[in-house]
């Protein structure tokens, strides 16, 4: 899905579903975040920031995946053992 907004100059530039740029305008509630960060982990299991940080990088070993691919929820959510539906992201 491609919106249009004007980024410091007079013609359109297309940006992506969720726009980067602070000045245009464009904004889009209603997407959730495909991925977890160490600050969801905190909110989800009560652990500190560095256990949490800890705990994405041992899934991700576990899961054989490369330092640049990311952890999504249903992922965490089988690590965890938990439904997939308690895993609220903004």
């Amino acid at each position: 899905m491609l919106t249009y907004c004007l980024v410091g100059s007079a013609t359109a530039v297309a940006c992506r579903a969720i726009c980067h740029h602070m000045s245009c305008g464009v904004k889009n509630y209603d997407m959730e975040r495909l991925y977890v960060t160490p600050a969801d982990v905190c909110k989800i299991t009560g652990r500190k920031t560095r256990s949490a940080q800890q705990l994405l990088k041992n899934l991700k070993f576990l899961l054989k995946k490369e330092k640049h691919q990311f952890i999504n929820k249903k992922e965490l959510a089988d690590y965890l053992g938990i439904d997939v539906e308690l895993i609220e992201l903004p």
